[in-house]
């Protein structure tokens, strides 16, 4: 997969043209029954506008990921 670099959130993927392009969340996320926002998180990612990233991150991680195709982007 080729390095994208956009100032934004692309509406549709720059590789596939699939939508929507998810916003990439760092971190463990809890139990979906644990609290609503945790609930809606999982939603979210049923719908494909957000994707775990995991637990490792640096200021030089992707922000985005396209919700077919796994090509990530990242922000300028």
């Amino acid at each position: 997969m080729k390095e994208i670099f956009k100032n934004r959130k692309p509406i549709i993927c720059p590789s596939c043209g699939y939508k929507p392009v998810a916003k990439i969340i760092y971190g463990l996320p809890k139990d979906p029954e644990s609290s609503p926002y945790e609930r809606k998180l999982y939603e979210l990612e049923e719908e494909g506008k957000v994707v775990f990233g995991g637990c490792i991150f640096t200021n030089e991680s992707p922000k985005w990921e396209c919700s077919k195709c796994n090509q990530q982007i990242w922000k300028r």
